[in-house]
């Protein structure tokens, strides 16, 4: 095999207060990457404040004891610097790049917004309008919405089926108290990773860290409650009416999680099914084909406990009966044929080569490894990728098809164009 660019070396280090600390140093860049990332999202959250995270991921911008909601924004801006948040089901993660001289300014503010955020209530009523807008936004999105309702399809009685933006009247919940205990419950230091790589020393990032973040801290304190494993699944089939001319449907079931035995396998099924490639299964035989779709790919979403793997596509209402019968007949062929050596080798050098053009961003290797270190205690190294996905046989991608994707028992969510609900 040719020799693989390994990535770069990761120290780690928790501190005193229960923070844990990942750094890369990068010496072909100009740059730093700083992290922080919060252990809590929205399936954390009680099911009257669903939302709540992504909520308080916009307030932590809107402003702390020192600093205005303006310059918290512009205290990196103003040097060039980029700063951006997101959330999900499981996390919520501040990030941003600057020049490597700006690291301990980086630092510092990571730190202000962590420990000295204040949420005004004017902020929080102008908050709660401009999520209300988001929502409806996404909701006008059909490949959005429908991903949503897929996921609640799924998982109706547990969090991780419930929206990220939480709902119009989950929102209306939301106030200064609850959100304001959220963010003492979350930015515990024990239930944070701040990572750091780019061009600087470890030496420079170990002080610039200490002299900001090494508060006195109790990790017991506002412990979080265990997490919600989810209940077995039940196959369901559901129909909605929606606004456009198209329709869009998914097919999919639960699966395994990041710590499965199943996940490689998972990734490179979906991979080579419908991922990013023009050369997908179902893209060359339902697009490209017979022109059925005008998008078809797959996804895998893992969480640390559970999975969901799904089947979109897009499409005019007449060819809906037909691209589910193609979907299925290669989820059968998964089942029952296995896949020929050379197939499978195709397979796993182009998941392999899609994920080392991925891991050359260097932010996509920062949100990585503090995942790995976050929620295992280590971080996997691009060598030990591949030879995992080079263990892949054809007998383990008829096992994992036949847990997870056999279509007996798969579930199916529609969207029909209005006036067309069957």
């Amino acid at each position: 095999m040719p020799q693989i660019n390994k990535g770069p070396e990761w120290e780690t280090q928790v501190l005193d207060n229960g923070l844990q600390i990942i750094f890369s140093e990068i010496k072909t860049t100009r740059l730093v990457h700083i992290g922080l990332f919060i252990n809590t999202g929205s399936r954390d959250e009680a099911e009257n404040l669903n939302g709540l995270s992504h909520f308080l991921e916009h307030m932590l911008f809107k402003g702390t004891k020192r600093r205005s909601s303006g310059r918290v924004i512009e205290r990196l801006e103003s040097v060039g610097g980029e700063i951006n948040a997101f959330t999900t089901k499981e996390k919520t993660c501040i990030y941003a790049t600057v020049a490597s001289e700006f690291l301990d300014r980086a630092v510092e503010l990571f730190a202000d917004i962590a420990f000295q955020c204040t949420f005004p209530e004017k902020e929080i009523l102008k908050e709660i309008q401009v999520i209300s807008e988001e929502i409806e936004m996404y909701r006008d999105n059909p490949e959005e919405a429908i991903q949503e309702d897929f996921d609640l399809l799924l998982l109706p009685e547990h969090p991780l089926g419930r929206p990220i933006l939480g709902t119009k009247n989950t929102l209306k919940n939301l106030d200064k108290g609850s959100v304001q205990n959220w963010y003492q419950t979350s930015l515990n230091p024990g239930n944070m990773l701040l990572g750091i790589s780019g061009n600087v020393s470890y030496s420079k990032v170990l002080n610039s860290v200490n002299k900001y973040w090494n508060i006195p801290y109790s990790v017991l304190d506002n412990k979080l409650t265990k997490r919600k494993p989810p209940v077995p699944f039940q196959k369901s089939q559901t129909n909605v009416e929606s606004s456009g001319n198209q329709s869009h449907l998914i097919i999919g079931s639960v699966a395994g999680g990041y710590d499965h035995p199943d996940y490689y396998t998972m990734l490179l099924i979906c991979n080579f099914l419908g991922g990013p490639g023009m050369s997908a299964r179902l893209n060359l035989l339902i697009r490209e084909k017979f022109g059925l779709a005008y998008n078809i790919s797959s996804f895998y979403n893992p969480y640390t406990d559970c999975g969901i793997f799904g089947i979109y596509a897009g499409m005019e209402e007449k060819n809906i009966k037909k691209v589910i019968s193609l979907i299925k007949s290669e989820l059968y062929k998964l089942v029952e044929t296995p896949i020929s050596d050379h197939q499978l080798k195709k397979f796993k050098k182009q998941l392999i080569g899609q994920t080392l053009i991925a891991s050359e961003n260097l932010m996509n290797q920062l949100m990585y490894a503090a995942r790995e270190q976050q929620d295992h205690g280590f971080i996997l190294g691009m060598d030990q990728f591949i030879e995992y996905i080079e263990s892949i046989n054809s007998q383990k991608i008829i096992e994992c098809s036949t847990k997870w994707l056999n279509p007996e028992t798969l579930s199916e969510i529609i969207y029909l164009p209005e006036n067309q609900k069957r």
